[in-house]
């Protein structure tokens, strides 16, 4: 997350003028000294608030963490006349949480409100008018709660964005960073039209994802008219009507994630179209799973249920699924069975 400074450390500390060299050997000391705790504490906000966003479900691109290597951190010092910089520098330690959707931005910012306690929060849409471009994200400088007392004394920054506004803000802070000026007006220019497009493509991105959910809304509430069942199963397969499908089937059981995501790559997309087609196959082996349900504790899910049937009803997803020797021994007996009934 940081540019490596140029400079030598020597060097800058020829530079300052605000700080005599014992004082500025003394930081740089203490900084090596703290650094192992200022890596415990980097490891630590990652893990919690990787925990915190598997426990809240969601889903983002990446969390990382690093701690300022010691040439950025007496870089900055001199560039921003630190006098204290262990008081007055906030992001020796930083985490980034980047998200894959704009409206999960505020989502995980209300996460790391209530875990951690906030000093400060910053907003750069705020600098950013309607003729600019950049990157918009959230940050916050904060410290871990009273409990964790080991290290709640040390602050840090926590930056939350979209994947689009990471990339847009690796790239300018590579062309722009201790840049003066930064780039020629012609380039420049470029530049800005490189990150219009990628803030568009954010939008469309932001788009998409609420026109997926109005289409999973409209398949829900097809499935939910049983009077009129016909436009529900004349849905075409993927993998939201898989799911709208199994749930209303099986509402009070789990679905498998793998499990679903087997199916999907099994089906024989020519033999099944809609979901009718995985219905007629659910019909055909009620008999079968009611027997096999006596037999064995493997239906947890809805997607068992799903997946047990289509290999019942089709050899081709039998010979495509990797089934348990269990279920395929007990699917050719009952077959058996019913040839000789």
């Amino acid at each position: 997350m940081e540019t490596r400074c140029l400079f030598h450390w020597k060097e800058i500390l020829r530079m300052a003028e605000k700080l005599d060299d014992s004082k500025l050997a003394e930081i740089k000391n203490e900084f090596i000294r703290q650094c192992e705790i200022y890596k415990q504490l980097a490891h630590t906000v990652q893990e919690i608030l990787k925990e915190k966003l598997r426990l809240e479900s969601l889903k983002t691109a990446y969390v990382l963490s690093r701690v300022k290597d010691i040439d950025s951190f007496l870089e900055k010092i001199h560039r921003k006349e630190y006098t204290n910089p262990f008081g007055q520098m906030n992001d020796i330690v930083g985490v980034r949480v980047v998200c894959l959707y704009t409206e999960d931005i505020e989502k995980i910012a209300k996460l790391i409100r209530s875990r951690f306690n906030i000093l400060n929060e910053d907003s750069k849409d705020k600098d950013l008018g309607a003729d600019k471009m950049g990157y918009h994200d959230l940050s916050f400088v904060a410290q871990l709660k009273e409990s964790e007392k080991n290290l709640n004394q040390y602050r840090f920054e926590i930056q939350v964005r979209t994947i689009m506004s990471d990339a847009i803000s690796i790239i300018s802070h590579d062309l722009h960073y201790k840049k003066d000026p930064p780039l020629p007006e012609k380039l420049e220019r470029e530049l800005n039209l490189a990150f219009a497009t990628m803030e568009l493509t954010q939008y469309h991105c932001n788009a998409l994802r609420e026109r997926r959910k109005e289409y999973v809304k409209e398949i829900e509430s097809a499935a939910a008219d049983d009077a009129n069942q016909t436009v529900f199963l004349n849905q075409p397969i993927t993998d939201d009507a898989l799911r709208v499908y199994t749930k209303k089937l099986f509402p009070d059981l789990p679905i498998k994630e793998h499990i679903h995501a087997l199916i999907l790559r099994d089906l024989n997309s020519n033999k099944y179209k809609i979901l009718g087609d995985i219905d007629k196959a659910i019909k055909y082996s009620k008999e079968f799973v009611e027997y096999y349900k006596t037999k064995s504790d493997s239906f947890k899910a809805g997607s068992d249920y799903i997946t047990k049937s289509l290999g019942y009803h089709d050899e081709d997803f039998m010979n495509r699924h990797p089934f348990a020797p269990e279920t395929r021994d007990a699917i050719k007996e009952f077959k058996n069975n019913k040839r000789r009934t």
